[in-house]
């Protein structure tokens, strides 16, 4: 009689065994099979960061800061790959070497006006990397900017890899000012083009706050005693001024 109870003991003892493996096995099977099935979750995620990513990116390269705050000096013949129109002011500019005389064109640009200068036609003449656009003190008078706006999109059709800066209207001696043009009426045009570059998502220089006195006004020091030239290190100034504000 003994020897048959330990034989059902022993019975017993195996079968518990055996139930054991076979749960252990289906936990492990379980686990397998949630942590598998959380893996496309996990790459959703990816996917929305990414997407959310990508756009942050996409306004980034297509917003600008204005005005252009400064930068790190361009490197050595930047100038070689820009276009710059210019009112007959800024001539000193090739006169004097700050620019190659071959990118400086010069004559009397207004936002109105400008789709009709002859200048504009050597945008199909080269490939330039950037287009700079000053504006002299007549542009205080400006009744609006269709043309610049039609320049502007003209340009974007046909490439969207040129770099366009607006660069204010700088300031005029005491000894300038008129009853129609003043010193704040030069302001007053500097914010309507700021805003202007701004709603068109081009670059905007504010060379008359760089240049402008505490007065208000230009400097005597920076322009010639007779006339709005101005003198040749004032020249040079406005260079390395467009050399350290690149956007």
């Amino acid at each position: 009689m003994q020897i048959r109870k330990e034989k059902k003991h022993a019975k017993f003892r195996f079968s518990f065994i055996l139930l054991f493996i076979f749960a252990s096995f289906a936990a492990c099977f379980a686990l397998y099979m949630k942590s598998d099935d959380a893996i496309p979750v996990s790459n959703s995620n990816t996917e929305e960061t990414s997407d959310i990513d990508s756009d942050e990116l996409y306004e980034e390269k297509t917003s600008v800061v204005n005005p252009v705050p400064k930068s790190e000096r361009a490197q050595d013949g930047y100038f070689d790959s820009t276009l710059i129109l210019a009112p007959e002011q800024m001539r000193g500019l090739s006169d004097y070497g700050a620019v190659p005389r071959d990118t400086l064109f010069t004559g009397d640009f207004t936002p109105s006006d400008i789709m009709t200068s002859t200048a504009v036609s050597f945008l199909t003449g080269k490939d330039y990397g950037s287009l700079y656009i000053f504006f002299g003190t007549d542009s205080a008078l400006t009744q609006g900017f269709d043309g610049l706006s039609q320049l502007i999109s003209d340009i974007n059709e046909k490439s969207d890899n040129v770099k366009i800066y607006l660069v204010s209207a700088i300031p005029i001696k005491a000894d300038n000012e008129t009853e129609t043009i003043t010193n704040a009426n030069i302001e007053s045009f500097n914010s309507l083009l700021l805003k202007f570059a701004s709603e068109n998502n081009v670059n905007f220089l504010d060379l008359n706050t760089f240049l402008v006195g505490n007065d208000g006004k230009l400097p005597d020091n920076k322009a010639e005693a007779v006339g709005d030239r101005l003198k040749k290190d004032t020249y040079l100034e406005i260079a390395d001024f467009l050399l350290t504000h690149i956007a």
